[in-house]
């Protein structure tokens, strides 16, 4: 039931917006604890419905072993072309079904200051 739901929701979002996308990065963290990094991904993708999945900090060679001390290994990011109601379901899902996420964002468009959304000088 709880999936007719948000099936219902995500068609109801694509009427009302027209199908206006945007590309959407969906940035989130996993546990510590977590055993299978891919596995985990995978699932949590899949849960939300999100494409493919990537690492945001690169894997670091000969440093990688500083990148596992502070965690970094555990952030990754999928992009997903949609309205903003569809990309805020899917940060809803993977926060509440998904048990191996402890973090999960939409990244802000980055914008210069001092600019209008259209690129003028305001």
């Amino acid at each position: 039931m709880r999936a007719v739901g948000l099936t219902a929701l995500l068609v109801a979002a694509l009427v009302t917006h027209g199908g206006d996308a945007s590309n959407q990065t969906i940035v989130f963290k996993l546990r510590a604890d977590t055993r299978t990094l891919s596995a985990a991904v995978s699932a949590a993708t899949a849960a939300a419905g999100l494409p493919r999945a990537r690492r945001v900090f690169r894997p670091a060679g000969k440093f990688e072993k500083r990148h596992r001390k502070y965690g970094l290994h555990l952030w990754y990011e999928s992009v997903i072309d949609a309205p903003d109601a569809v990309a805020d379901a899917a940060v809803a899902t993977l926060r509440t079904r998904s048990f191996d996420v402890e973090n999960v964002q939409i990244r802000p468009k980055a914008r210069l200051n001092g600019f209008g959304a259209d690129g003028t000088a305001t």
